[in-house]
């Protein structure tokens, strides 16, 4: 998952450019709005393999991380994918 943040036209040749991207698949735009200022100045990009770890130990675990990104539900309530990144953000 990844927000993008920024000028309108950049964000939307950065967004194209991902969506092209031949190491991507499955993306998709859950949520796009225009905000006053940004929600994660000072957040860069990171990843955890969390196949061979107990994630329900990892601090600021929620239990709706078992469902897919895919899902019905986000796709239904946006909203849900911004309070997952707003979780870590303030867990990082």
């Amino acid at each position: 998952m990844q927000a993008l943040e920024g000028e309108r036209r950049a964000v939307e040749r950065l967004y194209s450019t991902i969506e092209k991207d031949p190491r991507r698949r499955g993306v998709s735009e859950l949520l796009w709005e225009v905000i006053r200022e940004r929600r994660f100045p000072e957040w860069s990009m990171g990843f955890q393999n969390l196949r061979h770890i107990d994630i329900g130990r990892i601090p600021g675990y929620s239990p709706f991380m078992f469902e897919p990104l895919t899902s019905t539900s986000f796709r239904a309530n946006p909203s849900r994918a911004e309070k997952l990144l707003l979780l870590f953000r303030e867990k990082r």
